[in-house]
């Protein structure tokens, strides 16, 4: 029953919403534990997913890795074309604990 009322949520989402739910739904498995701790996807156009990165050294960091977690979100038939990273100062709070376990 529950899965049955999400996929009617899920139909009656936009496509993009639909998508970055799908994306945010993966992302920690696609991305691993530590880094999805440090980052989150916020956005997603059709083309381009915007993740916001907890710091700026975090940034820096996904940022030499981005092709790799473009690859992987793509290997679970994700159509993500780029990915934007963003420094999310004003909402450090929406980022899980225990960042540097």
């Amino acid at each position: 029953m529950i899965n049955n009322i999400g996929s009617i949520m899920m139909e009656m989402l936009p496509e993009n919403i639909a998508e970055l739910v799908k994306i945010n739904s993966i992302y920690s498995i696609c991305v691993g534990k530590r880094i999805s701790k440090v980052s989150k996807p916020i956005k997603f156009d059709g083309r381009t997913l915007t993740v916001a990165v907890f710091d700026n050294i975090w940034l820096q960091e996904l940022s030499f890795l981005k092709q790799d977690i473009l690859e992987r979100l793509n290997s679970e038939n994700l159509n993500v074309k780029e990915i934007k990273f963003i420094h999310n100062e004003i909402n450090k709070q929406d980022f899980s604990s225990g960042l540097y376990e």
